[in-house]
């Protein structure tokens, strides 16, 4: 099954594989793309419980108002008009609670400076200095101001590569619940304190701080807009089709091989699954070692427990803005260890938008953070088939988070219609991602080259995509698919 000269095989399809499919199909190169689920859309997924459509990873996305960045992106894929999207309150778009008070994230670099020196008059700069230097960051970002990029490798001004963000945040300030508050969207990148980049940090405040948005009716309709144009282009994507393997003759590079036994040539390859995960398909002596063991010895970021709730009709009223809780813990990083005695200690929740004009809540997620081996006895198992132990575990955890939700919203529990569940094993299912990562590859300012993963190869035909080369979400791997493109 070989496609004439510049054909192009794209394992996966998320985010990356179906932008680069998109943007190669535009190009004249003949895309075949191959996914292992029978629904594409990597974290774009989205799936229907008890009549409410759920996000299973694209919650809200931001610099998507006319002008900015991801607007632009979006009409030049061509997809914009077709996407149902809401504008979540500008004037608190995520509600952060630190302890009992609340605390609003607005848009508008001078809204936020304001709003958060409000709360905190003798820090006022402070704030002037955070919100300077991810002005700052961002501005140094070629691709992220459309700028020309001389070089994969200078994405990014390097002086940026050497600054911690918990660092620099402590930098400005002693407050403790500001110092909280400046970091509380962490659960957007799970960053660790003692090793996450600020550019990281910048780019995804700044993302939101530019505006924020909803996909009414999930993020799916991204996935299916982006393939509905790779077919129009003669491209063809293929579902059920787990690829194994990557296939040789000699030393080249020429196909995949399916685990339904297939086999699928072209002249070049992509892959948009975990870069070990990649490499684990690759015959060892096609590979060198030292850079194989690279790869397989990044960290990746923390996984999560997920809360799907539905409500009953009418029980909550609309929240079109997030919620970040922090209570009494007063600590938004991520771990390296999971405390299953003090689980859980602080949550995103993710109210789901069903319409423009709804008044009343009718869903949300809940993540918290968790580590994938707290579910280790199961790790050999398939979703679906797991167990009732399994089943009670999560279950237990499920009424944990409830409990801990009944402080900022008591009765809460008396709302609820049902809810459903998904672990750190659902995650690693679902997208193919190693350790249930919630965004790939860790990236650690300590050792800026080794967290980095370039999308050529050492095989001259096979690239990769993707959140896990440089930064995730959508306008991360955005940026990534271009590149790779």
């Amino acid at each position: 099954m070989k496609y004439n000269q510049n054909s192009v095989i794209i394992v996966g399809s998320g985010l990356g594989g179906l932008i680069c499919g998109l943007i190669l199909s535009r190009k004249g190169y003949k895309v075949r793309i191959l996914e292992k689920h029978n629904v594409i859309g990597g974290c774009l997924q989205s799936f229907k419980r008890s009549g409410v459509v759920f996000d299973t990873g694209m919650h809200y996305v931001g610099s998507m108002d006319d002008g900015q960045i991801l607007n632009r992106i979006l009409k030049y894929l061509g997809i914009w008009d077709n996407l149902h999207v809401k504008k979540l309150d500008e004037d608190g778009f995520d509600i952060v609670t630190i302890e009992d008070k609340e605390y609003k994230y607005v848009n508008g670099y001078d809204n936020f400076v304001n709003q958060i020196s409000g709360y905190f008059p003798g820090e006022r700069k402070a704030v002037v200095t955070y919100i300077e230097k991810i002005k700052s960051i961002v501005h140094s970002i070629d691709l992220y101001n459309l700028r020309p990029v001389s070089s994969v490798g200078n994405i990014f001004s390097q002086e940026h590569l050497k600054e911690n963000a918990a660092g620099f945040i402590k930098s400005l300030t002693s407050n403790r619940k500001l110092q909280v508050l400046l970091s509380a969207l962490n659960p957007l990148y799970a960053g660790r304190e003692d090793n996450t980049f600020l550019y990281i940090h910048s780019v995804i405040t700044n993302h939101y701080i530019e505006s924020a948005y909803r996909f009414i009716g999930g993020s799916q309709q991204v996935a299916d807009e982006l393939a509905k144009r790779i077919t129009e282009n003669g491209g063809e994507i293929l579902t059920k089709k787990e690829v194994t393997s990557f296939e040789f003759k000699g030393n080249e590079l020429v196909g995949v091989k399916t685990k339904d036994g297939d086999i699928f040539e072209a002249d070049l390859f992509i892959s948009d699954v975990h870069p070990s995960v990649t490499l684990d398909m690759v015959p060892d002596d096609k590979i060198r070692k030292s850079y194989k063991r690279r790869i397989l010895n990044l960290n990746n970021t923390s996984s999560y427990f997920a809360l799907y709730l539905a409500f009953k009709p009418g029980a909550l009223p609309v929240m079109n803005h997030n919620v970040y809780y922090y209570g009494y813990a007063q600590e938004t990083w991520a771990s390296k260890t999971f405390n299953m005695e003090n689980y859980p200690d602080k949550y995103a929740m993710f109210p789901v938008t069903e319409n423009y004009d709804e008044t009343y809540t009718r869903a949300a997620a809940v993540m918290t953070y968790m580590d994938i081996n707290v579910f280790k006895k199961w790790e050999n198992t398939t979703i679906g088939k797991r167990g009732q132990e399994y089943k009670d575990l999560k279950k237990q955890f499920a009424e944990k988070i409830i409990n801990l939700m009944e402080v900022k919203f008591p009765g809460i529990r008396d709302k609820i219609e049902t809810y459903y569940t998904s672990s750190p094993l659902t995650i690693r299912d679902y997208t193919y991602t190693k350790d249930g990562s919630i965004y790939g590859i860790e990236r650690d300012f300590n050792n800026p080259l080794e967290s980095f993963i370039f999308p050529k190869t050492k095989i001259p035909n096979l690239f990769l995509t993707g959140q896990n080369l440089n930064i995730h979400g959508m306008l991360g791997v955005t940026f990534s698919s271009f590149m790779t493109c």
